[in-house]
């Protein structure tokens, strides 16, 4: 019984959705985007993942997707800890407003 009730919530399947996206593009950005750069330039996939869950969900949910996937790439990608929780939460929370407003 207990079960069931996990799976139906939507908020939980849809925020480990996300979760195992945010991850899997994490993985391609520090694995195998550095070695193949594009036009010689390394795409952010994590911020273009923020921004289309932000774009969907709405701007609360991108600013805290924001947090945690810059809280997850300074934590395995970078040296320390740098301002991209600041600026992913931005970028989301203003994705997410301009689509509740324009769309």
């Amino acid at each position: 019984m207990q079960l069931k009730f996990f799976l139906d919530n939507d908020k939980l399947v849809r925020g480990l959705s996300y979760g195992g996206l945010t991850f899997f593009f994490m993985l391609l950005q520090i694995t195998l985007v550095p070695r193949y750069p594009i036009f010689g330039v390394s795409p952010d996939l994590i911020l273009s993942c923020v921004l289309a869950a932000a774009m969907y969900e709405g701007g609360k949910f991108g600013a805290v997707m924001g947090v945690a996937a810059g809280f997850v790439i300074d934590a395995v990608g970078s040296v320390g800890l740098s301002l991209s929780p600041l600026v992913y939460m931005l970028f989301g929370y203003i994705a997410g407003i301009c689509a509740e407003f324009l769309f």
